[in-house]
């Protein structure tokens, strides 16, 4: 089975989401990642890429994707934290329902974990009543550090189909391997999300956030073992492609830079060994 790739937004930070789709598709993506509304205009513009502020603007985009034959796959990134209003997401999960999406990105930086996994399972909840399922992301940026921390809150939510994402960076940041993720639950494990990395993390912390969310390198460039990771994923996981490289886009142009990390991450499927036969419902 053909792995499911999409292309995600941190990828092409500079392009707006019209833009952005039909990039994707000039690339030979059939199926992309958007980030839906909110945003803080104080924050550098690379937290919110390809940054989707309305409901009527998640319509046009429809209609875009659809013009494009680019599905649009999963809806991030939801920070889930003390005083976040999960009632106030019911738009943006319907807007993304009438076009399709199919799962929701939320990362936790509520310190308090308890009521963060009241939160997560609201949020979970509301979004399986409009047929999308949430899967959490860990990073060590956030208070969900790690792929055992996840693991750890979803079970604290009760809730059965929460699912984790794991992205690549961030799981050797935390000190994570593909063993590691081969011995998770099968039916937890959603979204892979690619990237490459030198193994010898920045020394300080704003180089680490740098690293993240610019200076990834492509699929295959750098020393993550991404062979193995993507051979512990379970048989009908899907897959996107992170990789913000500003330098890389100036040189290649946007649909240049997608289509080479898209090609990447093709050769890593070539490579993999067959995944697990775990069958998943995201």
């Amino acid at each position: 089975m053909t792995p499911r790739l999409s292309l995600a937004p941190l990828s092409l930070p500079e392009l707006t989401p019209d833009l952005f789709l039909r990039a994707a598709a000039a690339a030979g993506f059939s199926r992309v990642a958007l980030r839906l509304f909110g945003g803080d205009a104080a924050k550098p513009r690379i937290l919110s890429p390809a940054l989707v502020e309305s409901p009527a603007m998640v319509a046009e985009l429809g209609r875009i994707a659809a013009g494009e034959a680019v599905a649009v796959a999963e809806i991030e990134v939801l920070m889930i934290g003390r005083s976040s209003d999960i009632a106030a997401c019911e738009p943006m999960l319907a807007a993304a329902a009438g076009i399709g999406v199919g799962q929701l990105v939320a990362c936790v930086v509520d310190e308090d974990l308890g009521r963060a996994a009241e939160r997560v399972r609201d949020l979970a909840l509301l979004a399986r009543s409009h047929g999308i399922r949430l899967g959490l992301e860990f990073a060590p940026t956030t208070r969900l550090r790690s792929l055992d921390a996840a693991l750890a809150l979803i079970e604290a939510t009760g809730e059965a189909d929460i699912g984790i994402v794991v992205d690549a960076l961030h799981l050797a940041r935390s000190g994570g391997t593909a063993a590691d993720v081969a011995a998770a639950p099968g039916d937890r494990l959603c979204l892979l999300q690619l990237c490459d990395a030198p193994l010898v993390a920045p020394v300080n912390p704003e180089d680490r956030m740098r690293e993240a969310r610019e200076r990834r390198l492509v699929p295959g460039a750098g020393e993550i073992d991404l062979v193995s990771l993507v051979a512990a994923m379970p048989a009908g996981a899907s897959f996107s492609v992170e990789v913000p490289d500003a330098e890389r886009v100036a040189r290649l142009g946007p649909v240049g830079h997608a289509r080479g990390v898209r090609e990447a991450a093709e050769r890593l499927f070539a490579q993999a060994p067959p995944r697990r036969e775990r069958l998943l419902g995201c």
